[in-house]
């Protein structure tokens, strides 16, 4: 599911949990549900841990959270946009079956692959330039208050 993308070993981790979504929710909401809770999982860890950082006031470590969900984004992004073609590869053996190709499927909106494919990447270029943003005003409060006064 996951090709190389911005981050690597960020990459590496999120289709762990995106793989481990699968059977944990289909365990606590039924196998009807099973396909979703790949995407939800690798969505909501990175969520998870920004809402802890934010929390502890820990920007550095809201901002890496905040960087994780756009990588994860841009890889669902991606994801979603090939549920026609089935192109990715897909994690495990040769059985395994194309998530986004059967949610499109069952709402009927397989055409609309590639659109919210794109909505998806443009959300996650979004979140690159929150990140930025913080980490510039973030160095801008910290220049600013290392300033002696005289």
């Amino acid at each position: 599911m996951v090709r190389l993308g911005w981050v690597p070993i960020l990459d590496s981790a999120t289709l762990a949990i995106h793989e481990a979504g699968h059977p944990i929710v289909g365990m606590l909401l039924g196998e009807r549900m099973m396909v979703y809770g790949g995407s939800m999982f690798q969505l909501i860890f990175p969520a998870v841990f920004g809402w802890y950082f934010a929390h502890n006031d820990q920007a550095l470590g809201y901002c890496f959270s905040l960087s994780w969900e756009a990588a994860s984004l841009h890889n669902l992004g991606a994801y979603v946009a090939d549920s026609r073609a089935q192109a990715l590869p897909l994690a495990g053996n040769g059985d395994r079956i194309h998530d986004w190709n059967e949610i499109l499927g069952r709402w009927n909106l397989l055409n609309w692959d590639h659109a919210l494919g794109g909505a998806l990447s443009a959300a996650s270029w979004f979140l690159v330039a929150c990140c930025f943003f913080m980490l510039w005003s973030l160095w801008k409060v910290r220049k600013t208050s290392n300033v002696p006064n005289h």
